[in-house]
C-alpha cells in the first residue's frame, strides 16, 4: 500500500467534525494542525492525534509534509504570501486568497496564487463530463446551485467555485446582476464577509446566459449544474452526469460508483489528487478575472444595478 500523503492543516474549532471526515480516508494522514487560537490548535491536535502547529509561517519551513491545507479563514500577511511563493510546499485554501481584488491586484506580478479546494471542476462528475463537452456542443445557458453550511466554507467560496464553472464554459460575462439575502440585511464591504443566500444572473456575448444560486446557510452540502444548448440538457453533480437530447432520449450518462458525495470525502479526494499532481494538466484558472466577477456580484447586490467584471478590473487597476 502506498504511504498516505502527509497533510498539514490550519483550521477552526467549528471544523473539528469536518477534519474527522476528511482524514478518515486512509490515503491521507493529518501530520500537524494549527489554528489562529492557541487553545483550539491544542484541542484539535489532541483530538486528531496530530502535531500542533504553533505558527503558520514556521509550518511553511517544514520539509516533512506533502501539502498545507488552509481549511479555515485566515488573514495572510504579505510576508506570509511571499514565503508561500518561495517554498516548494503546495498550499491550498478552502477560502479564496486573498479575499479582496484590491489586495490581489496590488501584489507584484510574480505574486503567488494559492489553489482553492474543493472546486466543482475537479469533482469526479465534472471530470467525467469533460469527455463529452465537445460532442454536446456550445453551452447557451447554464444554471448552478451550490449549497453548504457555514463550517464548510464561506459564501465567497461557493461564489468563486460557481464563477469558475461559468467562466470555463461560457467565458467572461458582459454584465452581472446579483441579490443577497443576508442575516444582517446588508451587503458587506469585502467578499470574505459575504454570508447568507445569493442569486446571480449573468449575460454573455452572443445572447448566452447563466444563473447561480448559492448559500452558506443551507445545511447539507450540494453542488449541481444544468447546461443547455443545441445538444439538449447536460446535468452534472459530484459523481455523475446525464446528457438528455432535445428529443428527451438519454444520449450518454456516467456514474462514478466510488465517487464521494459528502464534503469530507470530496476534500480528501482533491487533497490526494493535488499531492499526486493528477490535476496538473488542467488549465489554471484566471484568478484575477474570477475575483473581478465575484466582486461585480458583490457590488451589484449593494447597488441593485447591473455591474461589469471588466469595469471592476479597470477600476481596481487604477487604484
Amino acid at each position: 500500500m502506498t504511504e498516505p500523503a502527509k497533510i498539514m492543516v490550519w483550521a477552526t474549532r467549528a471544523q473539528e467534525e469536518l477534519l474527522r471526515k476528511v482524514f478518515s480516508d486512509e490515503s491521507i494522514s493529518l501530520l500537524a494542525v494549527g489554528s489562529d487560537e492557541s487553545a483550539t490548535a491544542a484541542d484539535l491536535a489532541a483530538t486528531h492525534h496530530a502535531e500542533r502547529l504553533e505558527d503558520l509561517r514556521q509550518a511553511l519551513h517544514r520539509e516533512d509534509a506533502d501539502l498545507l491545507w488552509l481549511a479555515g479563514p485566515v488573514d495572510l500577511e504579505p510576508a506570509t504570501l511571499k514565503l508561500i511563493g518561495q517554498k516548494s510546499l503546495r498550499t491550498f485554501s478552502s477560502y479564496p486568497q486573498p479575499d479582496s481584488i484590491g489586495d490581489l491586484l496590488s501584489q507584484p506580478d510574480d505574486g503567488v496564487t494559492i489553489g482553492v479546494l474543493p472546486l466543482m471542476q475537479r469533482s469526479a462528475g465534472f471530470r467525467a463530463a469533460e469527455e463529452i463537452f465537445e460532442s454536446f456542443g456550445r453551452v447557451e445557458c447554464i444554471s448552478i446551485s451550490f449549497r453548504s453550511d457555514p463550517s464548510s466554507g464561506s459564501l465567497f467560496s461557493r461564489l468563486y467555485d460557481a464563477m469558475d464553472v461559468v467562466t470555463r464554459r461560457c467565458g467572461e460575462a458582459d454584465t452581472i446582476d446579483a441579490a443577497l439575502v443576508s442575516p444582517t440585511g446588508d451587503t458587506p464591504e469585502t467578499l470574505g464577509d459575504l454570508t447568507g443566500h445569493m442569486t446571480v444572473n449573468l449575460r454573455f456575448p452572443e445572447n448566452r446566459s447563466a444563473s447561480i444560486t448559492i448559500s452558506d446557510r443551507a445545511g447539507r452540502w450540494f453542488r449541481g449544474i444544468t447546461m443547455l444548448g443545441p445538444g439538449g440538457c447536460l446535468r452534472v453533480d459530484e459523481g455523475q452526469f446525464e446528457w438528455i437530447g432535445p428529443d428527451g432520449v438519454t444520449v450518454d450518462s456516467h456514474a462514478e460508483t466510488e465517487a464521494p458525495t459528502g464534503l469530507g470525502g470530496i476534500i480528501a479526494t482533491q487533497l490526494r489528487r493535488a499531492v499526486e499532481r493528477r490535476d496538473a494538466t488542467e488549465p489554471p484558472a484566471d484568478h484575477a478575472r474570477l475575483m473581478a466577477a465575484c466582486e461585480a456580484a458583490r457590488v451589484s447586490s449593494r447597488t441593485g444595478e447591473w455591474e461589469s467584471p471588466r469595469s471592476v478590473m479597470r477600476m481596481f487597476s487604477r487604484l
